[in-house]
């Protein structure tokens, strides 16, 4: 018989918002925090490959690679 391995369920909260900016004329800017729940770790970004990089300490330890996909 094989046995499946343990399922591993992580759940993260994302934020997002555009931020005015101090300089006159100039457009806003995204911004946004990833955090994980069951810890309440926190990460700040402005662009979208930080989420990735976030997630990948958490990916890892399922034997995953984000760059590789799921």
């Amino acid at each position: 018989m094989i046995t499946q391995p343990e399922r591993q369920t992580e759940s993260f909260v994302i934020r997002i918002w555009l931020e005015p900016r101090e300089i006159a004329n100039t457009l806003p800017e995204w911004r946004g925090v990833i955090e994980h729940v069951a810890t309440g770790k926190r990460h700040h970004f402005v662009n979208l490959d930080t989420i990735v990089i976030f997630l990948a300490e958490y990916m890892t330890h399922w034997g995953l690679s984000p760059i590789h996909g799921f």
